[in-house]
């Protein structure tokens, strides 16, 4: 049982015996169908002809021609799958969007924005760890993480020459943070080597992944 199906196919290829057989299960559920054919920027791309096999067997399926490389039509894929998608019921109260704790919603953020500016030389190889938080009188709250990483060239890498990396990570996570939350906040961020923390079952349990 599901709510709404999204088809995607390829436009650079010409259906087949595969395309056969998923429109012959999906044929069974039109209205509840969205067929996004994929790859338009594509100079081999042939959206007529998957256009001609999709109409007689998906009638009435919705249509949308985009590029995910490109983000055509992206935001018109988005408007008709929320148009078709039944409203579910609330489990939580209108004001209340999320059940995560602050920390690990802050800790995530800021594992998000030292991927991002490492990712090259460390892809898999940075957990980050809340140490402590404090709210001033004034309404800041202060908040320290530790990047965990397991060797000392990795550390070089994530602070960078002159902490340019790391002051780069505190400053785009707190400017996310900023949308985020109604009060400010303000990061402390150390690097530590900890060659065992993949192994750890002690330091696996206070890390944010």
């Amino acid at each position: 049982e599901v709510d709404l199906i999204l088809y995607l196919i390829d436009a650079t290829r010409e259906p087949g015996k595969e395309e056969e057989a998923i429109a012959e299960l999906l044929s069974k559920d039109i209205h509840r169908i969205v067929v996004a054919i994929n790859k338009i920027d594509d100079p081999e791309a042939r959206p007529l002809l998957i256009e001609e096999f999709i109409i007689p067997r998906l009638r009435g399926a919705k249509r949308v021609s985009i590029s995910a490389v490109e983000k055509t039509n992206l935001e018109s894929l988005i408007e008709v799958l929320f148009s078709l998608a039944p409203e579910g019921p609330f489990w939580y109260p209108e004001d209340i969007y999320t059940d995560q704790e602050p920390v690990f919603r802050i800790g995530e953020l800021v594992r998000e924005k030292a991927i991002l500016n490492t990712y090259q030389e460390l892809p898999h190889a940075i957990a980050v760890e809340y140490r402590e938080s404090s709210k001033r009188a004034d309404g800041v709250l202060f908040a320290r993480f530790d990047i965990l990483v397991e060797r000392d060239s990795q550390k070089a890498i994530v602070i960078g020459r002159q902490g340019s990396i790391i002051k780069r990570i505190r400053e785009e996570a707190e400017a996310d943070l900023k949308e985020l939350f109604d009060y400010p906040i303000k990061l402390q961020l150390q690097v530590r080597v900890d060659p065992d923390w993949r192994r750890s079952d002690s330091a696996l349990s206070r890390i944010i992944f």
